[in-house]
Formats: structure tokens, sequence, C-alpha cells
């Protein structure tokens, strides 16, 4: 698998909003996923 550290990312990145309390907001999925795309474009541009 690629990218597969991308997915442990975001399991841990959403493990913690639903199990630590933080809160869950559209706006912090978005920045989430936008982030990870962004590392991922780089790392296939590379």
């Amino acid at each position: 698998m690629r990218y597969g550290w991308a997915w442990g990312t975001t399991l841990a990145l959403a493990y913690g909003m639903i199990f630590d309390g933080n809160s869950v907001r559209a706006i912090k999925i978005f920045l989430i996923v936008g982030l990870v795309d962004c590392v991922i474009g780089l790392k296939s541009v590379n």
C-alpha cells in the first residue's frame, strides 16, 4: 500500500475526534482532508 501512512493519520485524527471528546466540525474535517491530499500530491510529484 503506497499511502498507508495517510490512512493511519486520518484514522488517528478520527479516533481523537470520536473518543477523546474533541469537537467534530465540517471545517475541521475539510482541513484534515485537504492537508492529507496536499501531502499525497507532493509525494506523488517527487
